[in-house]
């Protein structure tokens, strides 16, 4: 083969290869998406199992609520959290894997771990977690849909009364969840002030209890010097007609609130990923 006809041959192959490249840039984002879809699809059908075997009793066959709260976002009516907000996606995400892995105490929510002596392994808890913060149309609950009609999995729900023998298999327990403690002593009101400072450890709050003057405005810094993350709800109580709480701060990091109580009365304070950590509240006139 002579010098040109070699050249030729190399400028043909070279536009062969170039217009590969662009062929497979105009279609590789179409194949990302299909294989996005298509992954998305698998996990809500490994979720939707794994809520079938074991959510489904509490929380209804389609997340409608029944035991426990409604998960599916067509039932879960305000004031109840949205998991499927895509503004606090990840926030929600960690909040639905603490309660996964260790459950609520003082709820019928068991701890789902395995190393929490649950029946759920890592991989299955994210998949639920991917499935429960993920909107309807991602299809988990069409899935679950289908799943609680299929042979094996069509056995009808136990009556309320018998759901704790048929998950924990003890009457000592609901759901495997430790015996609520007795009630605590009435907290007394300290004195009130304007501006108040709260630390937050692994799992607690320094202070059980605050009070604030009505009709002033206050400040409430939260300090996190735990290695979780934390945040403070006061429940009830709303400033403009929002909540007043502080988001999710990691370790080493503060919040700030500052709004005005107008009726004076008790409120419970909480982490919302750690609802053992408690506190009252007290406006006073």
């Amino acid at each position: 083969m002579n010098t040109s006809k070699q050249i030729n041959a190399m400028i043909i192959l070279m536009a062969m290869l170039l217009v590969g490249i662009g062929f497979y840039t105009i279609y590789d984002p179409f194949r990302q998406e299909t294989e996005m879809e298509r992954t998305r699809e698998e996990i809500a059908k490994r979720a939707g199992h794994t809520y079938a075997r074991n959510c489904r009793v509490c929380h209804g066959d389609n997340g409608e609520g029944r035991i426990g709260p409604a998960l599916n976002p067509e039932f879960r009516n305000a004031p109840l959290i949205n998991y499927t907000d895509p503004n606090k996606s990840a926030e929600n995400a960690i909040l639905v894997r603490n309660t996964l892995e260790c459950g609520r105490v003082g709820t019928r929510m068991p701890s789902w771990a395995i190393e929490q002596g649950g029946a759920l392994n890592d991989e299955q808890i994210r998949q639920l977690v991917i499935a429960l913060t993920t909107p309807k149309e991602a299809g988990l609950w069409k899935h679950i849909e289908v799943i609680t009609h299929e042979d094996e999995l069509v056995a009808p729900n136990p009556p309320v009364t018998e759901v704790p023998i048929t998950i924990t298999g003890a009457t000592g327990y609901v759901c495997g969840q430790k015996p609520v403690a007795a009630a605590a002593a009435p907290v007394t009101a300290p004195d009130a002030k304007t501006a108040w400072t709260i630390v937050a450890t692994d799992n607690k709050f320094d202070l059980p209890a605050m009070a604030v003057p009505a009709g002033q405005a206050v400040t409430i810094t939260l300090e996190n010097k735990g290695a979780a993350l934390h945040n403070l709800n006061i429940q009830g109580l709303k400033d403009g007609g929002r909540d007043v709480k502080t988001d999710l701060i990691p370790g080493g990091q503060t919040a700030t609130l500052r709004f005005t109580p107008t009726t004076p009365g008790e409120h419970k304070f909480v982490c919302d990923i750690h609802p053992e950590m408690t506190g009252t509240f007290f406006i006073v006139q």
